[in-house]
C-alpha cells in the first residue's frame, strides 16, 4: 500500500535517521536523547526502525546495525530470574520483559535471553479475586493476566503485550495465553473499546481511551478468542476517537489496532503528521520518534509481522 499524503515517506526517513543518530554509543535508548537508557524505549525504537526496514528506499545497514546492538544491550541488562527491568541494574518491576521478546524473536537473536525471559514472563500473574455478585458490569476478577508490578491486578497494556510476545513465540495454545485474552475481552466497554484496567466503577462505566484500544485489538487479532463482529463496536470507535486526538501515543496503537483487523482510515497520514506536528521537542524524545514509525508502518507498506509472525 502506498502512502497517500506525499510528505509521510519524507518525515519516515528523516525521523528513522534521527533515531539512529540519537542513540547514545554501546546502549540502548533512553525517552530522551539525555535520558537514561531504557527497555522500554530501546524496545520501542527497535520496533520502529524494523518495521520500517522493508520499506522502499528506507532499509539500511545503519538501522541494523542499531537494532542488533541494542537487543544485545537489553540481553546483557538481563537479571538473573530472567526478567528485563525498566532500568538495568533495577529488580523490577520486569514489565519490558515482553517487549524484549518481541525484538529478540523478530531479529532472530539472543535465543537464551529469550528463552529465559519467556519462562519469566510465563510465571507471572496477576492477582486474582472472587467475583463480585451483582456487579453485573464489572469485569471478571477470577480471570489471570499479567500487572504492571507484582502482587498487584492484571492490567489490559502489560497484558496484551505479554499476549504479542508469547504468541510470537508459538504459545498460541497456552493456558495462560488463553485465559489472558479472554481476560481482554472480557475487559471490553460495553460502548467499544478499552480503558487501561476496570471498565466501570460502581456501576459508572469508565471511557474507552485509544491506545489500550489499539493494544488490546493487536493481541486479540488472529487469536480466534474474538471476531470481528466481537470488537466491530471498538473498531467503530477508534475511527471516530482517532479523527479528534492529537498525540502519538494514542495515534500509534489506535492505527496499529485498526490495521490488525484490516480496518483502515482514509486521513490516517493527516493523522499521523498532525500528530508529528503537535508533539513538541520530538526530534529529542526516542519515545515518541519509535511509535511515529510504528503508526507509519500500520497505513503503509509496513512490516505487520513484527506482531504477528513466531520465530
Amino acid at each position: 500500500m502506498a502512502y497517500e499524503h506525499p510528505d509521510i515517506m519524507r518525515r519516515l526517513v528523516e525521523v528513522r535517521a534521527t533515531l539512529i543518530r540519537i542513540r547514545p554509543e554501546r546502549t540502548g535508548w533512553g525517552y530522551t536523547r539525555s535520558g537514561t537508557p531504557s527497555a522500554e524505549a530501546t524496545a520501542l525504537s527497535c520496533m520502529g526502525l524494523l518495521a520500517t526496514e522493508q520499506v522502499a528506499g528506507v532499509g539500511d545497514d545503519q538501522g541494523r546495525e542499531a537494532v542488533g546492538k541494542a537487543a544485545r544491550w537489553l540481553a546483557d541488562g538481563q537479571n538473573p530470574d530472567g526478567s528485563i527491568s525498566v532500568h538495568p541494574g533495577l529488580a523490577g518491576p520486569g514489565w519490558p520483559t515482553s517487549l524484549a521478546i518481541v525484538v529478540w524473536s523478530r531479529i532472530g537473536c539472543c535465543k537464551d535471553a529469550s528463552d529465559r525471559a519467556t519462562a519469566w514472563l510465563l510465571d507471572q500473574k496477576g492477582r486474582t479475586m472472587p467475583r463480585l455478585r451483582g456487579e453485573w458490569d464489572a469485569h471478571d476478577t477470577t480471570l489471570a493476566g499479567w500487572p504492571w508490578t507484582a502482587n498487584t491486578h492484571s492490567w489490559i497494556e502489560p497484558t496484551a503485550w505479554s499476549m504479542i510476545a508469547l504468541r510470537r513465540r508459538g504459545f498460541y495454545e497456552h493456558p495462560r495465553v488463553r485465559e489472558a485474552l479472554h481476560l481482554i475481552k472480557d475487559r471490553m466497554i460495553g460502548s467499544g473499546g478499552w480503558n487501561y484496567g476496570v471498565k466501570a466503577v460502581q456501576h459508572r462505566p469508565h471511557p474507552a481511551q485509544p491506545a489500550p484500544t489499539g493494544l488490546a485489538l493487536l493481541a486479540l487479532a488472529g487469536s480466534g478468542v474474538a471476531g470481528p463482529d466481537d470488537v466491530a463496536a471498538s473498531l467503530d470507535y477508534l475511527k471516530g476517537e482517532l479523527s479528534r486526538v492529537k498525540g502519538i501515543h494514542s495515534v500509534c496503537w489506535g492505527l496499529l489496532g485498526l490495521h490488525a483487523w484490516g480496518r483502515r482510515l482514509d486521513s490516517a497520514d493527516r493523522i499521523l503528521l498532525e500528530a508529528y506536528l503537535a508533539s513538541p521537542g520530538i526530534t529529542e524524545s526516542a519515545w515518541h520518534l519509535s511509535q511515529f514509525l510504528l503508526a507509519a508502518s500500520s497505513g503503509g507498506p509496513g512490516d505487520s509481522g513484527l506482531f504477528f509472525d513466531r520465530d
